[in-house]
């Protein structure tokens, strides 16, 4: 008999609440049997979180205990923290500056002169890229980071 599981999680017209998507995945794959509650406004949702004394939601319950939100799921099903957590924006500073370095390069190498305007560019062209390749990296964390914009993905 599969564990019965109960989320509490914001779905709203205009969000979708990226951790209650990610712990509502995990606990299907896990194997719970889930009954998932939304909270269609944001007033329902600060509401929820003023009546339970609760400082964010997911709010997840197993077999009718609180075991609190994604991160709590994740240490209860024995996994790591997020990966995702505490990352900074130093490798998207990189990428630009390499590749507006690249377009510098460039720009000279065909013209034998700097051209303002080709070089802006050549650096949208090769930060695009650039940017790219680096989504194929973490294709996972980058489609459920974004699934609240895409309507394939929400179904």
């Amino acid at each position: 008999m599969k564990k019965k599981a109960d989320i509490y999680r914001m779905v709203t017209p205009d969000h979708l609440c990226p951790w209650g998507i990610k712990a509502l995945d995990l606990l299907k794959r896990n194997g719970f049997e889930v009954n998932d509650h939304h909270l269609e406004t944001m007033d329902a949702n600060q509401q929820y979180k003023e009546d339970n004394d609760v400082d964010e939601t997911p709010q997840i319950f197993i077999e009718g205990e609180r075991l609190g939100g994604y991160d709590d799921l994740r240490e209860h099903l024995g996994l790591s923290p997020d990966p995702r957590e505490g990352e900074t924006y130093r490798p998207v500073v990189a990428i630009f500056a390499v590749t507006f370095l690249m377009a510098l390069t460039a720009c000279w190498g065909i013209l034998e002169s700097l051209s303002l305007i080709r070089v802006a560019e050549l650096f949208i062209a090769f930060s695009m890229c650039a940017l790219g390749i680096q989504k194929l990296q973490d294709l996972k964390s980058y489609a459920t980071g974004f699934v609240q914009y895409d309507l394939l993905a929400q179904r």
